[in-house]
């Protein structure tokens, strides 16, 4: 259950706002006032920042209200907190919608070149995903693949790998390979969505990957040498079902 807070009088608010001011009034402000709106606004009002936390206390607790504040005293919903805008931060559908409304940019890559909707495939409800991609998402864009294989709810995450091939995802392409996160990324094991789905065994995303023209035969990177393809990791595991299903589209190829 919500517990609304107390309305203040005026007169509080002015006690609350030189104890806020005083010594140590950063570390203060920063518990108090998101209690209250209109708290938050004399703060602002008497020139203090708009820092990091401040935001994503709002941010955690989905107060609409001070976020309201916050964009009214010049704050971007764009901008990145902790290396990321709050749109990573999301988890429902009436939030998400609300920070879109409020100008929040469902392309934006703050990090490793990667949007919002790398993020949202793994670990968001579903009605998230289909909100982003039904704003404008960019489906071409991010290792949105990787992203689908990764997803607990395998069925899900299958359904997203075809939506997503049909609106442009390569489903052959490595993992972080834009410019931007190969130069951090490139030591690291960098696979095709359906090598990932091999070392997975998730057997749903390997058929919606191979019906949309994955390669098994593909190699993926690991510390800038190619590694074992899909065809390789499936016999190397403990998966029937899953090494029939690579073999039978090899033997396509």
């Amino acid at each position: 259950m919500t517990v609304k807070p107390p309305e203040l009088s005026e007169a509080e608010l002015d006690e609350i706002v030189e104890y806020l001011c005083g010594p140590d009034y950063e570390e203060k402000a920063a518990l108090q006032a998101l209690s209250n709106s209109r708290l938050l606004r004399l703060l602002l009002e008497n020139d203090r920042r708009i820092d990091d936390d401040v935001v994503a206390h709002a941010i955690q607790r989905k107060d609409k209200e001070c976020i309201r504040t916050l964009l009214h005293f010049g704050w971007d919903t764009n901008h990145p907190l902790w290396d990321n805008p709050p749109l990573f931060a999301i988890d429902d559908e009436d939030f998400t919608r609300w920070l879109l409304e409020n100008g929040a940019d469902v392309n934006v890559r703050p990090r490793l070149d990667q949007p919002v909707l790398t993020n949202a495939i793994v670990v968001s409800d579903i009605k998230v995903v289909r909100l982003l991609l039904a704003q404008g998402a960019d489906a071409s864009h991010g290792t949105l693949l990787h992203s689908a294989v990764s997803r607990e709810n395998q069925q899900e995450g299958a359904e997203l790998v075809e939506d997503l091939a049909q609106r442009g995802a390569d489903v052959n392409e490595l993992r972080h390979t834009n410019p931007v996160a190969f130069r951090q990324q490139a030591l690291f094991y960098l696979p095709t969505p359906l090598c990932l789905a091999c070392d997975k065994e998730n057997i749903p995303a390997a058929r919606a990957l191979l019906r949309n023209g994955a390669d098994p035969n593909r190699r993926p990177l690991f510390r800038g040498y190619y590694a074992a393809n899909a065809v390789e990791r499936a016999r190397s595991g403990n998966n029937p079902e899953l090494l029939s299903l690579i073999q039978a589209a090899r033997s396509k190829t």
